[in-house]
């Protein structure tokens, strides 16, 4: 950054936050982290003295570091309820903002965060880091290369254990909306629009004209105005007919563009590689799988025919570097560690020393624009669930338990 100054950085959560707070103080040539706040203290002031900051601003009061004069950037890890007023209070003080998936609590607040970001000219991140990892950016290359073509189909599972201890809030449907499709099918969702839109053409963040169709057991809380989904959910997604999407040599056989997602946080459910996506392009199939457990032994390949032999993608693309060894407290943290180490490095940092605002034009980063468009697709999953059938995404539906 030269003599450029270093982005002042608060981060809100000391769960994963805490994951981005060491990622911010590694790199301290271009940040400078300021203060971490935790609802238990004691947790923030552990990660405070982990990342060899312990005389940083340790509070359980996020307006204490949302208030803060010169705070530049605010890292918002928090539960999914407090996103949008955290979010909103730091973009009033002329503050950037990455806030984690999903976005928010209801289309409406993520449009709003959108909207206000924008206004406010702040560069605005959202939190779908599995972009950058290895097997998807390598799949992005091939695509940007012209060896899938235009893309019909994409299937996608996404499959861990139950949540950690201290870690059940993610089904608390005060805390979190839609369950494991919030906690989970959000990122697979995500990352099927983007690579289809890096195909086919540019995906709205409305997906005007999609339609949602979602199988999965719903609680609901007493009082409570919104439905989580229980531990397991099977997604469908389909575009509108060609005309509106994509291209086909031939314009009159009319086409649709597919998306098929599993997600699960029961046990039941086992995989070897607990993550997977396959892409059907008019040129080339592609499986991309990894197992977070063992982040080296992931891996992307590709067939031309069926029943044809499979050839590897080798070496697979690192934007972050390679991975780390799995920990106990974050076992994904070992394949994801460095998806934050590029978020930060090459396009957060980089983006606010130069004050250009966030864009998904670029191709790689995922903004509030990607997180409204994920809302769209978890709130009509969740209604989809309620009636039983296909939904058309943007349409106002009652989410009220019954």
């Amino acid at each position: 950054m030269g003599s450029q100054k270093r982005i002042r950085t608060v981060v809100i959560g000391a769960g994963w936050g805490g994951s981005h707070a060491r990622v911010i103080s590694e790199l301290s040539d271009q940040f400078e982290l300021l203060g971490i706040c935790s609802r238990r203290i004691e947790r923030g002031r552990s990660v405070a003295e982990a990342i060899g900051l312990p005389g940083i601003t340790v509070t359980s009061d996020w307006h204490e570091l949302v208030d803060m004069p010169g705070v530049d950037l605010t890292v918002i890890a928090s539960p999914d309820a407090h996103h949008h007023e955290m979010t909103c209070q730091a973009i009033q003080t002329g503050s950037h903002v990455f806030c984690d998936k999903p976005l928010a609590m209801s289309v409406e607040h993520a449009a709003e965060m959108l909207r206000l970001a924008d206004a406010r000219g702040v560069c605005h991140a959202t939190g779908f880091t599995w972009r950058f990892a290895p097997i998807f950016a390598s799949l992005a290359d091939e695509i940007d290369a012209g060896r899938v073509g235009w893309i019909r189909g994409i299937d996608a599972h996404f499959t861990i254990r139950p949540p950690l201890p201290g870690k059940e809030w993610q089904f608390d449907p005060r805390l979190r909306i839609g369950g494991v499709i919030g906690n989970l099918g959000v990122h697979v969702i995500d990352l099927a629009l983007w690579l289809l839109g890096r195909a086919n053409g540019e995906v709205s963040p409305t997906l005007s004209g999609w339609q949602v169709w979602c199988e999965a057991d719903l609680v609901g809380r007493e009082g409570g105005p919104v439905p989580v989904v229980n531990d397991i959910a099977w997604i469908q997604m389909r575009s509108p007919e060609f005309g509106s999407l994509g291209r086909l040599d031939a314009p009159e056989q009319r086409q649709r563009a597919h998306i098929r997602v599993f997600v699960s946080q029961n046990d039941t459910y086992r995989a070897p590689d607990p993550v997977g996506l396959t892409v059907h392009g008019e040129r080339r199939t592609y499986e991309a799988v990894a197992n977070p457990l063992d982040p080296m032994a992931q891996s992307l390949s590709w067939v031309e025919q069926t029943s044809h032999p499979r050839s590897s993608i080798k070496p697979l693309r690192y934007p972050g570097g390679l991975p780390h060894p799995p920990s106990a407290e974050r076992p994904s943290g070992g394949l994801l560690y460095p998806t934050l180490v590029h978020l930060y490095r090459d396009h957060i940092g980089p983006r606010i020393a130069g004050r250009v605002r966030f864009s998904d034009g670029d191709g790689e980063m995922p903004t509030f624009s990607s997180g409204l468009r994920a809302q769209y697709v978890l709130e009509s999953a969740l209604a989809s669930a309620r009636t039983g059938g296909w939904v058309n995404v943007g349409d106002q539906v009652d989410l009220e338990t019954s």
